[in-house]
């Protein structure tokens, strides 16, 4: 099973999101997340060394999307 971790900008407010999709990957998949403040306006998602999902030009995925994204990364 691979390093799942989640990178959020502090200063943004990304921390409720992160807790979001680290909750819906633990009931979904069963997996833990690692929560890691990140830069200024990041908000990624990574598997080991892979980034699997990122916010794009004020959007960002959703839980579904990056449970899906986690998923197909560990398969």
């Amino acid at each position: 099973m691979g390093r799942i971790r989640i990178r959020y900008c502090v200063l943004c407010g990304y921390r409720p999101r992160a807790d979001r999709a680290a909750a819906a990957l633990k009931e979904t998949l069963g997996v833990d997340a690692e929560l890691v403040p990140g830069k200024v306006g990041e908000f990624s998602v990574w598997v080991d060394a892979r980034k699997v999902a990122s916010r794009g030009l004020f959007l960002f995925p959703t839980e579904e999307k990056i449970v899906d994204a986690v998923r197909a990364a560990l398969v």
